[in-house]
């Protein structure tokens, strides 16, 4: 698997969960900051190859896809 692809799993999985009410209120603070790290993280491959909205939007979908 790809980093690129790794790391926007992980953003989907924290997206889901979040969806999902996973995360008790104590945590929340902690799975913020890791997803934000994440996004930073897209956002510099996404740097690489000018796709940002792109690639964010598919995140997206995917999240609602599991919904």
């Amino acid at each position: 698997m790809e980093e690129k692809q790794l790391v926007v799993g992980m953003l989907q999985l924290i997206d889901v969960g979040t969806s999902r009410g996973a995360w008790q209120g104590a945590e929340l603070e902690a799975v913020a900051l890791m997803r934000k790290t994440i996004v930073e993280k897209i956002k510099t491959f996404n740097e690489e190859s000018d796709d940002v909205d792109q690639d964010m939007e598919d995140v997206e979908e995917s999240v609602d896809k599991a919904h």
